[in-house]
């Protein structure tokens, strides 16, 4: 599923390669960079995780010891497997044995053993690009239906939080990105059934306790798509804000809940990114995980990180 929204993303921003407060000075460390395209990282304090295409675009989730050079495949072999949540050493991810649907699994990353997946969240649908903080699961689930649930592993009671069906004239891909303490981050994607090509972009803030959902407003007319959000324990949220076109005035973006923007980290023409991650940090600043590529490079994609935002 998540390798579904990736690829229509890339050939819809593929086609052209080309009121916040100002940016602050910080700029990414790339944590992670190899020949093959790198997507998708999570972080906690003790481990990084992020999933890999092969050249035959078959997807492996990796992870690393924070501090650590050194990786380790986490899915079994012969299976495809995309992130993904981490909470300590508790990672879930999306995992797809062949000819199957996608379900969800889980490891503990310390350790390299698989543990049990709470009994009903994965079903006969699809389950797809989880999340976990605490006693919360968030997963996506369905395809031209497309739900998102949030799961309390203390109650084992879901709540489907958002639904969107697909129209005569559009389809819509849904993905849960994160959720952190009380909050929980996802984006939809809406295309033209007719060209294929994307048409909007939006992200989508849930507060768990108020039960409320919140879309974020397009606040820059020159930047209408926004994408690859993640939220930290307190509800600032990150998210990349662009035109349409592949690395035309990408920037990432921190808000507040009370609708104050600033630009952490403009990237620079020609450069983009798909998704990011928020990890809190002991100090109250956050680490920011993203996974910034080159528009039109077979690499798409290494893991960057600002640190202390």
């Amino acid at each position: 599923m998540k390798a579904r929204l990736l690829l229509a993303l890339a050939c819809a921003f593929g086609t052209i390669l080309v009121s916040a407060t100002p940016a602050l000075a910080v700029e990414p460390v790339v944590l992670v960079d190899t020949d093959r395209p790198e997507l998708s990282p999570v972080a906690s304090s003790g481990f990084l995780a992020w999933f890999v295409f092969s050249p035959r675009f078959h997807a492996s989730v990796r992870a690393q010891a924070t501090g650590s050079d050194t990786s380790f495949r986490v899915n079994p072999k012969g299976t495809n497997a995309f992130t993904g949540g981490i909470d300590g050493s508790t990672l879930i991810y999306e995992i797809q044995f062949p000819g199957e649907k996608d379900d969800l699994a889980m490891v503990d990353l310390a350790t390299q053993t698989e543990l049990d997946v709470p009994v009903g969240i994965n079903t006969n649908g699809n389950e797809y690009s989880p999340g976990i903080s605490g006693t919360h699961i968030l997963f996506g689930r369905g395809f031209r239906r497309a739900r998102i649930i949030l799961f309390d592993t203390a109650t084992s009671e879901s709540q489907v939080v958002y639904t969107r069906s697909e129209t005569e004239r559009r389809f819509f891909q849904v993905l849960p990105n994160q959720v952190n303490g009380n909050y929980a981050v996802w984006q939809q994607a809406v295309f033209s059934k007719r060209s294929g090509q994307i048409i909007d972009s939006d992200v989508f803030l849930y507060d768990i306790t108020a039960g409320t959902t919140t879309r974020l407003p397009e606040t820059d007319p020159e930047r209408p798509s926004q994408y690859g959000s993640s939220v930290d324990a307190e509800g600032t949220l990150y998210y990349g804000r662009s035109s349409f076109v592949c690395g035309e005035n990408a920037e990432l973006v921190s808000r507040e809940l009370d609708g104050t923007e600033s630009v952490v980290y403009t990237l620079p023409t020609g450069q983009d990114f798909t998704f990011s991650f928020a990890l809190d940090n002991a100090s109250g600043t956050n680490d920011v995980f993203f996974d910034g590529f080159s528009c039109g490079s077979p690499d798409f994609g290494d893991i960057w990180k600002l640190s202390g935002v």
